[in-house]
This record gives structure tokens, C-alpha cells and sequence, in this order.
């Protein structure tokens, strides 16, 4: 099995993934550090995947309503803080009202709701949504990358967060969001960070922690690096950020149905990780504080935030 990323054939698997649907191996790369699933969904998959477990309701069935309601509070909250702090970001990287911007995976629009006040071209596409939203502030369109709204040449900058890693062609993917961008645009892209170094010391509880979930891929500084030089962009920025850690032996996607991790007693453990995992990860945005790199322990709930300029 080659990486999809470098196309090394230096792969291993790692662990199995029960969280996706059927039972899918953990890959690492050894030539670009690259976590990868194997075999990858199609897309047909992927499709009926999100509408069953990472849709508006993510994934709760109707017998566990009350467990909805406070997760979907919690991460309404969570949501409009991210939004303000990677709206602040986005000020300080493009300060002119007239930067014309476009976000892929908009989910229930949050973040164009932010940068709606300031800047005066906002657009977002959505696979996902049941209706199209639009106001006079902006719009989001159901619509996917490959269609209409990534026109090339027409956009100053393009975010997607938290999107990547559950796209099966991730290279593809950023090579039509490129295309999209004006000449010096900028592309922002937050993806889940997993140091390379110390996966062979973890236990099974310990991986879990990181790859029981629904992300195809788990992302470090060094597939970044091999991302940059395959779409002939310049890396402008890379931060490591929201640090948030767990319950040893516990997964905050145990509140997906189907996770290894069965009952309604880890629901419940999952939801309550779920609340510490956003409280400590809010208090570190507050204070804007990234987390170094080098220094991080593996497992820890990290994100990245790379910057790619044309």
C-alpha cells in the first residue's frame, strides 16, 4: 500500500479503526509521517457516512435525545468562540474590507456569520445542508468543491477547517482550491495533528484516543512540507493549537454509534470528556497560545493551522 500523500510504499498499519463503518487499518508512513485509513472510503461511502454520523445530528440515535440536546449546546458555544479566534486570524492575514473570501465546509455557517461584519464578500460551500442559506451578509451554497463557486482566479483566500481529513484526495482537493485563489492569495487549512515519534510506545487505549474517529488522515509537520512542494505553493505559516486532552482509556467519539466503545454509560463518559476537552481547549485560545511543536505529547487532541500562498 503506497502513502497518498509522498507515494511511499514504506507503510505499516498501525491499528484498526472500527469508528468508520467496517473495519479499516491505521497507516503510518514512513517516508512523510503521513496517519492514513486503509482502504480509504469511496466516495459513495464517505456520502452516506456523514449523512448517518457527522451530519447536524452527529450521529446520535433517538434514544439518546437528552445526550443531543447538551451536545449539540456545548458545541454551538464551542463553535462561535473558534469562529471569533480564526476570525481574528483571518484579520490580521487580510485587514482589507474588500478581501473576497471563500470557506469550504461551512457547516451551520458560524464562522461566515463572524467575518460577515467586517469584510463584504463571504461565501461558503456545503455539501450537507438541507437548504441553502442565503442573506445579504453572504451566503452558503450546497454545493461541492468541484462545482460552480471555485471559479479559478476569483477568491483572496480560501479557508477549511476541520475538513481535510475527511476527504479521500486530499492532494486533488487542494489542487482545485489553488486554482480558485488569486495570484499571492492565501489558502488556510486546520487539519488533526499527530507527532510521529511516539506511537510505537502507545497502548491500545492510548491509540484509541487518537484514531478511533472518523478522520482519514492525521496530519505533522512533515506532509505538510511534501504538500506545499506537490502544489508549488509557499508555506507562510504553521502552528500547532487547541490543546485538549482526555480521559485516559476514553474517546469523546464513543458518543458515535458505531464506535467500538458500546452503552449508553460511555456515552455519557464521552460527553463528559467532550466538555473537558472544550473547556481546556478554550481557555487555550483565549489566551491565543499555540502549542510548540516540538514539545507536544502524542495523543493530546491537537489541531494545525498551515497557510499556503500562491
Amino acid at each position: 500500500m503506497y502513502c497518498p500523500i509522498c507515494f511511499s510504499e514504506k507503510t505499516k498499519s498501525i491499528f484498526k479503526n472500527t469508528a468508520i463503518d467496517i473495519e479499516r487499518d491505521v497507516m503510518f508512513c514512513e517516508g512523510c509521517n503521513l496517519f492514513f485509513v486503509f482502504p480509504l472510503p469511496t466516495t459513495d461511502e464517505l456520502d452516506s457516512l456523514y449523512k448517518k454520523e457527522w451530519s447536524w445530528e452527529y450521529g446520535l440515535d433517538e434514544k439518546s435525545s437528552i445526550i443531543r440536546k447538551i451536545f449539540h449546546l456545548i458545541h454551538e458555544v464551542h463553535q462561535k468562540f473558534i469562529a471569533r479566534e480564526r476570525a481574528n486570524y483571518l484579520y490580521k492575514l487580510a485587514p482589507n474590507q474588500m478581501t473576497d473570501i471563500l470557506e469550504v465546509g461551512s457547516g451551520n455557517g458560524a464562522f461566515l456569520r463572524e467575518i460577515a461584519k467586517y469584510y463584504k464578500f463571504v461565501r461558503g460551500i456545503e455539501p450537507s445542508l438541507d437548504e441553502e442559506y442565503i442573506t445579504e451578509k453572504f451566503q452558503i451554497k450546497r454545493e461541492t468543491i468541484d462545482d460552480s463557486l471555485v471559479i479559478d482566479d476569483q477568491y483572496d483566500v480560501i479557508c477549511m477547517y476541520m475538513v481535510l481529513e475527511h476527504l479521500a484526495n486530499p492532494i486533488k482537493i487542494l489542487n482545485t482550491l489553488k486554482n480558485g485563489l488569486k495570484k499571492g492569495g492565501h489558502l488556510i487549512i486546520e487539519v488533526p495533528y499527530s507527532p510521529y515519534k511516539e506511537y510505537e510506545s502507545l497502548d491500545e487505549f492510548e491509540l484509541c484516543k487518537v484514531f478511533e474517529n472518523v478522520h482519514l488522515f492525521h496530519f505533522s509537520r512533515k506532509n505538510v512540507e511534501y504538500l506545499k512542494k506537490k502544489l508549488a505553493m509557499t508555506l507562510d505559516d504553521f502552528k500547532v493549537i487547541q490543546k485538549m486532552e482526555f480521559i485516559k482509556g476514553y474517546n469523546v467519539f464513543a458518543i458515535y454509534p458505531n464506535s467500538s466503545r458500546r452503552g449508553l454509560g460511555y456515552k455519557f463518559i464521552s460527553l463528559f470528556n467532550l466538555l473537558i476537552l472544550y473547556a481546556r481547549g478554550l481557555a487555550r485560545l483565549s489566551i491565543h497560545k499555540s502549542a510548540d511543536e516540538f514539545q507536544t505529547k502524542f495523543g493530546d487532541g491537537l489541531w494545525i493551522r498551515f497557510v499556503l500562498k500562491k
